[in-house]
């Protein structure tokens, strides 16, 4: 659940450099409940009793090489797991931080609920093979209906902020599914457009989608052209030293020429013709 912005796939934008996203849980008690509440599970229970340590990952399949855990995974080299704060994680646990996101974990829901939990079993066998669960998870329902909780209604103001939550329809779900199924190409056309009809904000929001499914280096060299025009020298740079640690890319030489510009727009006149002398 993102806290900082309605669609998780604006949150991940900014982890685009990394492996994959740890991503913590706060786990929500029973709110007094001994039988399932009619109300939906959000509005039943609204009260965090722990703040956990486990995180759960959004990865990157292409620099995924193994699967560690159900929480966490292994990377190329080059590439790890990170919090929100961009500190790496390297197991399945972590210190807490849930500013910008969370993951609101429903563990106990009512007492009726939790029984008939512990009557299924676990999911998978613990360390001893076994898969019930002892008399200790009762004890542990107990523990936890004692304490008061910290209110959290994150979940609820989100849901009010993208209207009452529904089934959606098949048009919604191919509208929602466009932008992953967009070849490169078209993405790349629509750029190319909007910038020669001098359509910035439009081209922005392009590149965005562009990048979140196809980030590689025919849109690096697009995007680096995108920003100088746009003035974001920094956000250039690096999408240039991406192209340029590729000996083997067949748009280093655009690259630099790139650069040249880049220099260019950064005052560095001495610099840009030294590197266009140069090429």
């Amino acid at each position: 659940m993102p806290k900082c912005c309605d669609d998780i796939r604006d949150l991940l934008d900014g982890y685009r450099a990394f492996g994959g996203l740890g991503i913590h849980w706060k786990i929500f008690g029973s709110n007094g409940h001994e039988r399932r509440p009619k109300g939906g599970v959000p509005d039943s229970y609204t009260a965090v009793v722990r703040d956990d340590i486990h995180i759960k990952s959004i990865v990157r399949p292409a620099v995924v090489i193994a699967v560690s855990t159900p929480h966490s995974f292994m990377y190329r080299p080059g590439y790890c797991c990170v919090n929100e704060d961009r500190v790496p994680v390297a197991t399945f646990r972590s210190y807490h931080t849930t500013r910008t996101v969370q993951i609101n974990h429903y563990y106990y829901k009512s007492f009726e609920e939790f029984k008939q939990k512990i009557a299924r079993g676990r999911p998978t066998a613990n360390k001893d093979g076994l898969r019930r669960r002892g008399p200790e998870a009762l004890r542990e329902f107990a523990a936890q209906a004692l304490e008061p909780g910290r209110p959290d209604d994150a979940i609820l103001k989100l849901r009010a902020l993208k209207g009452k939550a529904g089934p959606a329809s098949p048009d919604a779900l191919s509208l929602y599914l466009k932008d992953c199924r967009t070849a490169c190409a078209e993405f790349i056309e629509a750029l190319a457009g909007h910038i020669t009809q001098g359509d910035l904000e439009a081209a922005g929001t392009t590149l965005k989608k562009c990048l979140r499914y196809h980030d590689t280096p025919p849109v690096w060299a697009v995007a680096a052209k995108y920003c100088l025009l746009t003035g974001d020298t920094d956000r250039c740079f690096g999408f240039l030293t991406g192209l340029l640690l590729d000996v083997d890319s067949p748009f280093r030489d655009e690259a630099y020429r790139c650069l040249v510009d880049y220099y260019r727009a950064k005052g560095d006149a001495e610099t840009a013709e030294n590197l266009r002398r140069s090429l």
